[in-house]
């Protein structure tokens, strides 16, 4: 994503971040969140959402603060640092309600050339997986650094 993003800071664990939205609304304090998908050691959870205390976030506030694509960017940034430090691990990822789910389909959808250079990005329908089709609706997503061969 070839996007201005915001400075972020990781936990030393790399699995968690935050950082602060800028808008007409004021600094909204973020949180990204990496987190293991019942218990399945190799996928993890990507939720981020804005900061209710220094341990919570609410991920499903709409904060409007006119700057949605500089935090999705800042959102994807966290990603490579995450795979820096956990490169054979997976993304699992799904809006915490479905018209958030398909707006990461029309970012994956618009940055598909750029990101598919650094992730393969698999779909998720009906619990089936599969290689990413573009413009095709999607339950969730499955992202994971591409191996150089």
């Amino acid at each position: 994503m070839k996007q201005p993003y915001y400075d972020f800071q990781a936990s030393t664990s790399q699995l968690s971040f935050t950082f602060d939205s800028i808008g007409p609304n004021g600094i909204i304090p973020k949180a990204v969140v990496y987190s293991p998908l019942y218990n399945m050691a190799d996928i993890y959870n990507l939720a981020f959402g804005d900061m209710i205390s220094d341990e919570d976030f609410d991920d499903e506030v709409i904060s409007n603060n006119n700057d949605r694509d500089k935090v999705l960017a800042t959102v994807i940034q966290t990603m490579l640092v995450f795979f820096e430090t956990y490169p054979n691990k997976i993304v699992f990822l799904t809006g915490s309600t479905p018209s958030r789910t398909r707006l990461y389909q029309i970012i994956i959808n618009r940055e598909y050339y750029t990101v598919s250079e650094v992730f393969e990005i698999e779909g998720v329908k009906n619990s089936t997986r599969e290689k990413i089709v573009q413009n095709k609706r999607y339950d969730a997503f499955l992202i994971k650094l591409k191996t150089i061969t």
